[in-house]
């Protein structure tokens, strides 16, 4: 009774990790953490948890390369890539106080005022 509690909270969990994606929230990371609780407990294989995490990164990373690109090819500087991307994390966490709202728009307000 109690794993099946705790698959469910662990589905729904990730559901609303699924959920905050759209708004540049770290909403895959939060699944990778809940597979790595899992593969903690033995829900999930070891392995299964370390291709998802390298998938997880590998995806970060190109990410990342594409947007660094796309903004030098359509004249964005390096300078304004580094500001706005440090801006986004500061604006994060300036906005931490206020719930969900504060920290989607500290990071708008911050990569705006970075670049």
């Amino acid at each position: 009774m109690i794993a099946l509690v705790l698959s469910v909270l662990a589905v729904l969990a990730m559901v609303a990790c699924l959920a905050v994606v759209p708004f540049g929230l770290p909403g895959v990371w939060g699944m990778i953490v809940i597979t790595g609780i899992a593969a903690l407990a033995g829900a999930v294989t070891l392995k299964t948890f370390l291709v998802l995490a390298a998938v997880a990164l590998v995806a970060e990373v190109a990410e990342f390369l594409a947007v660094k690109r796309m903004g030098e090819r359509y004249g964005g500087s390096g300078k304004a890539f580094a500001g706005a991307l440090l801006g986004g994390i500061v604006g994060a966490v300036v906005g931490t106080p206020i719930p969900v709202v504060g920290s989607v728009v500290g990071v708008f307000l911050g990569t705006f005022l970075g670049a």
